[in-house]
Formats: structure tokens, C-alpha cells, sequence
């Protein structure tokens, strides 16, 4: 399991963080496997960190290489409370 840190704009953090948004887009750079734990850090309109974090486990991981290459969709399990536990299925 590997820990990926990312930035994500304030909007877009939100949506994740209310249940409307379940997936990201993502340039394929970082071997993103099923399992692997993310933090998505918050960034203002600014550019600037707000230093707010959501974590989610990644449940699927769908190459869009024929329309995007490079490129990933990640399904996410967000966790309820960030650091404590693992959602199912998520080791």
C-alpha cells in the first residue's frame, strides 16, 4: 500500500468531502493501485494550502488511455474520520 499526497482545489475538496464527488481524475505518475491510500490537501483560489485534508482509499483504478492517455480515473472511499481506520477492503 502506498500513501499519495495530493493538492486539490477548493471546490472540487468539498464536493469530495460531502459525498458528491466519488472519483478523480488523475495523470497517471504515481502507479496508483487498488488499496492505496490517499490525502488530498485542500489549495485555495490562491494557489496557497488551507492545510484541511480529506483521506480516501482507492477501491478502483480505470486506465483512459484510449481517450486520455496517461491518464487515470480513481474511485475513492473517503474516510469518515481521517488516520483512525481503514475503510473495508483497504489494507
Amino acid at each position: 500500500m502506498e500513501i499519495h499526497q495530493l493538492k486539490i482545489r477548493s471546490e472540487f475538496f468539498h464536493a469530495v468531502k460531502l459525498g458528491r464527488k466519488k472519483a478523480e481524475f488523475r495523470r497517471n505518475d504515481r502507479n496508483y493501485q487498488v488499496g492505496d491510500l490517499i490525502c488530498l490537501w485542500e489549495i485555495g483560489a490562491d494557489e496557497k494550502p488551507t492545510f484541511k485534508k480529506l483521506e480516501a482509499c482507492i477501491t478502483h483504478v480505470t486506465d483512459l488511455a484510449e481517450w486520455a492517455p496517461g491518464y487515470v480515473m480513481l474511485s475513492l472511499d473517503l474516510f469518515k474520520e481521517p488516520s483512525l481506520t481503514f475503510p473495508e477492503g483497504c489494507r
